[in-house]
């Protein structure tokens, strides 16, 4: 891997990036922002999870606009996410009644090991 991009960046936005990346998300960003950069661990925390929440924002816009444009195009983007979508609510839905915003905050918050 060349590391080469990163020399000339800011720690901010290199730790930034890296929190980004689905597979190092913060477990690499926190470790990197307090070993090789020195940086607080507060100040670790804020740029690690601010970089991991990120993309969720163009997911979260994107996902309904692109599924609907599929489903508009093809039958089997209609079943698949028609049945996606049913199955999520489905399921959401149980936890959500028994638990309430209990449920999706520790569903959220917690990191589980992939």
């Amino acid at each position: 891997m060349d590391y080469s991009l990163f020399v000339n960046m800011p720690p901010e936005l290199g730790i930034f990036l890296v929190s980004m990346v689905p597979i190092g998300e913060l477990r690499v960003g926190i470790p990197l922002a307090l070993t090789v950069y020195h940086m607080s661990v507060l100040e670790s925390y804020i740029i690690s999870v601010a970089g991991n929440m990120f993309p969720i924002i163009f997911v979260l816009i994107g996902l309904e606009k692109i599924s609907e444009y599929l489903m508009k195009k093809s039958s089997l983007a209609r079943r698949f996410f028609s049945w996606l979508f049913a199955r999520t609510r489905h399921k959401f839905t149980g936890s959500y009644e028994k638990w309430g915003s209990l449920a999706l905050i520790i569903f959220v918050a917690i990191p589980l090991p992939a």
